[in-house]
């Protein structure tokens, strides 16, 4: 995405988008977070992994969740357990 305006543009969008998100990142999992990947292509799009044993994808200019991947047979057992978009940002693995 061309965000235009250079760094400073970018900058002060991170920063925003940090805060609000951290505000609504203790909710975000019920235990630990161990991983949270940018999407690919879409700067607005997250990827958390946490010890609740769910996969969530977060939109956090909201900061809310689009979708939470959960499954009996998956969980997440160790703290370093990390979830990561493809690199066209069309699938996830885990």
């Amino acid at each position: 995405m061309d965000l235009g305006g250079g760094v400073h543009r970018v900058d002060r969008f991170l920063a925003v988008v940090l805060i609000n998100f951290f505000f609504a990142f203790l909710g975000l999992h019920e235990g630990a977070v161990t991983s949270v990947q940018f999407h690919p292509t879409d700067p607005a799009t997250i990827l958390t992994n946490g010890m609740d044993s769910c996969i969530k994808i977060v939109d956090i200019r909201t900061p809310k969740v689009v979708h939470t991947f959960r499954d009996m047979n998956f969980q997440t057992s160790y703290a370093w357990s990390s979830a990561s978009f493809s690199a066209d940002g069309k699938y996830l693995t885990s």
